[in-house]
C-alpha cells in the first residue's frame, strides 16, 4: 500500500496494534458517573426555556396524533420529538414529564460516550465537559439531545457494523428526523460513510443491493422528516424572517460564516457572566475573527491523513453555513452540528487506532471552557423570570385573573406554566400555547398596543386583568390609553432572567372608572 492508503484505513470493529488499551466497564463507570450526577443537578435546576415549555404546551394542546401533527406544521420541526413527548401528556399537564424524557435522554448520551466510544480518558473527560454535553445538548435538550444521541449510537453501529448499510441508514435516518439541522448532520456523516463504502468496494464489503437498501430506508426516513416539518401555509413569518432575506447581506454572509466555523467552540457573549445565553459572532467579532483561522488550523491538522473525515466536516461547515446565511438566521443549538462532526472525527481516528493530534485537544479544550461558565451561569441565575412570575401571581392569589400578554412568544411561558390560556394581543386570540400563525404577523408592536389592550379589555370583560410585557408601558401610550378609558396600573417587575427581552413588567389594566358607569346614571 502506498502512505496515502495507509493514512486513510476504514473504520471498521476492533484495534490495530497501536490502539489504546481497553478501560475496564468499572473505570469507565466511574470516570461517567460525577458528570452524570452533575447533568442530574443541572436539570433538577434548570428553568425551562419558552421553546422548551412551548413543545410541551403544544403536546397538551393536541389531543389527538392527527391534531399534533397538524400543530407541529406551525413549528416548522420533525414530528418525532413531539411523539416522544406525546404519551407522557396522557398521564399528566405537569411540565416535569418533559423533564423526565429529557433525563433519559440526557443519561443515553452520557452511557453511549462511557461505553460504546473508544476515546481515551482525557478525551471523555473533555466531551463530558464540553458546552454541547455538560449543557446545551442534555440540561436544555429538546430534539437536540435527541440528534445527539442517536448520532452517537450511529457511530457506535457505523463502526461495528461497517457492513450494515440498512442499519447504519436507519440511525442516520432517526438523526435527520430531529431537526432540519439534523438533516445536515446525518447528511455529513452519511458523505463519510458513502466514501468509505466507495473505497473499498472490492473487498466485497459494500455489495450494490445492500448499498441500494441502505439508501432507499434513509431516503424515506428523510422525506418523513420533510413531510413533518413541512410549515403549514399560514405560517409565521414574523419571529423567523423569510428565506433569503439575508441573501445579499456582506456583513451577514461573514456573520453567518462565523456562527458556525467559530462561534461552536467558543460560544459565550460580552456580557459574561452576567449574562451568557444567545451568544452571537458579531457580540464579539474580534475574538471569532481571530479565531476563524486558529479552527481551520487545528480541524485541517487533525484531519489531514483521512481525506474522508475533512469532506465530512468541510460539507458540515458548508451547508450549515448556507443555510444560516440564506434559510434561517440560527443559533447555538444549531451551530452545534460542527462539534457533533468533529468528535464523531476523533471518535473514527481512535476507533481506527490512531493518534488524535493535539490541536483536537486544543478544540475540545477550549469548548470545555465554555461547558464550565454555561453551568455556572445558568446555575447562578434563571434564564427567563415566568416561574418567578406564576409564583408572585399564586402569592398574591391572582393565578385565575385574566392574562393578557405581548409579545407572545416571550410572554407565553406563564400560561405554560399555568396550563391555562392567555389573550395574545399580537393575534386577538386566545390560546394556551404559542402557535405560530400568520395571524400574529400583521401586529405592530411599537404602535398598536393601546388599541389592542382596550379591544382585550371589552372583549374579556373581566373583573381582574393583568397585562404582561417585557417592557414598561411608555408615557405615549399611558396617554392613549387613557383616551381610550383603560387604566393600566404598575403591579411588579421580574427583571432577573438571562434574557433581558423575557423580563417581565406586570399591569393590572381594566375600564376608567368613568367608563364603567351605566348609561344615564
Amino acid at each position: 500500500m502506498g502512505a496515502t492508503a495507509i493514512a486513510d484505513l476504514p473504520m471498521v470493529a476492533g484495534r490495530s496494534a497501536d490502539a489504546q488499551p481497553r478501560v475496564s466497564l468499572t473505570s469507565r463507570l466511574l470516570l461517567m458517573f460525577p458528570f452524570l450526577g452533575l447533568f442530574c443537578l443541572q436539570l433538577a435546576h434548570h428553568e425551562l426555556w419558552r421553546d422548551e415549555l412551548n413543545a410541551w404546551a403544544l403536546v397538551v394542546a393536541s389531543p389527538t396524533l392527527r391534531s399534533l401533527f397538524s400543530n407541529v406544521h406551525y413549528e416548522a420541526h420533525p414530528a418525532l420529538w413531539y411523539l416522544l413527548l406525546y404519551p407522557g401528556s396522557k398521564l399528566t399537564h405537569a411540565a416535569w414529564m418533559m423533564k423526565l424524557v429529557e433525563g433519559f435522554v440526557g443519561t443515553g448520551i452520557y452511557f453511549v460516550l462511557a461505553f460504546a466510544s473508544p476515546l481515551k480518558r482525557l478525551e471523555q473527560v473533555l466531551v463530558y465537559c464540553s458546552y454541547y454535553v455538560l449543557f446545551e445538548y442534555t440540561v436544555m435538550s429538546r430534539m437536540y439531545g435527541l440528534m445527539l444521541l442517536f448520532a452517537l449510537v450511529y457511530l457506535w453501529s457505523r463502526l461495528k457494523y461497517p457492513d450494515r448499510p440498512v442499519l447504519n441508514a436507519f440511525w442516520l435516518g432517526l438523526v435527520a428526523n430531529t431537526d432540519i439541522t439534523g438533516m445536515v448532520l446525518s447528511g455529513g456523516l452519511l458523505l463519510e460513510y458513502l466514501i468509505d463504502c466507495w473505497q473499498h468496494r472490492a473487498e466485497g464489503r459494500s455489495r450494490l443491493g445492500t448499498v441500494a437498501a441502505g439508501a432507499t430506508v434513509y431516503a424515506v426516513m428523510v422525506a418523513i422528516s420533510a413531510a413533518t416539518l413541512w410549515p403549514a401555509k399560514d405560517i409565521s413569518w414574523r419571529t423567523t424572517g423569510h428565506v433569503f432575506m439575508y441573501a445579499h447581506s456582506k456583513v451577514h454572509f461573514v456573520y453567518s460564516l462565523l456562527n458556525y466555523l467559530a462561534l461552536p467552540w467558543f460560544p459565550l457573549n460580552n456580557q459574561f457572566p452576567r449574562r451568557f445565553w444567545d451568544a452571537r459572532s458579531m457580540a464579539n467579532p474580534k475574538l471569532y475573527y481571530a479565531l476563524a483561522p486558529i479552527v481551520i488550523a487545528c480541524l485541517i491538522w487533525t484531519f489531514r491523513r483521512s481525506p474522508r473525515l475533512l469532506a465530512m466536516m468541510g460539507s458540515l461547515l458548508l451547508v450549515g453555513f448556507l443555510f444560516n446565511h440564506l434559510v434561517y438566521d440560527g443559533s447555538l443549538r444549531h451551530f452545534g452540528i460542527v462539534f457533533i462532526g468533529f468528535v464523531a472525527g476523533v471518535w473514527m481516528l481512535r476507533s481506527a487506532g490512531r493518534a488524535v493530534p493535539v490541536t483536537a485537544y486544543l478544540l475540545l479544550g477550549l469548548n470545555s471552557i465554555a461547558g464550565g461558565a454555561a453551568a455556572y451561569g445558568q446555575w447562578a441565575h434563571p434564564f427567563v423570570d415566568d416561574a418567578a412570575v406564576v409564583a408572585w401571581l399564586k402569592t398574591q392569589g391572582l393565578e385565575n385573573a385574566a392574562l393578557i400578554g405581548t409579545p407572545d412568544t416571550h410572554v407565553v411561558g406563564v400560561a405554560e406554566r399555568l396550563h391555562r390560556s392567555m389573550y395574545f394581543l399580537d393575534c386577538s386570540c386566545v390560546d394556551s400555547y404559542m402557535k405560530f400563525s400568520n395571524r400574529r404577523d400583521h401586529f405592530d408592536a411599537d404602535h398598536a398596543m393601546p388599541e389592542k389592550l382596550a379591544e382585550a379589555v371589552h372583549d374579556l370583560h373581566a373583573p381582574a386583568m393583568i397585562l404582561m410585557m417585557n417592557r414598561t408601558v411608555s408615557a405615549t401610550e399611558e396617554g392613549q390609553l387613557r383616551a381610550l378609558s383603560i387604566e393600566a396600573q404598575p403591579l411588579a417587575e421580574f427583571r432577573q432572567g438571562d434574557l433581558a427581552d423575557e423580563q417581565f413588567y406586570l399591569y393590572k389594566v381594566g375600564l376608567a372608572a368613568a367608563a364603567q358607569k351605566p348609561v344615564g346614571r
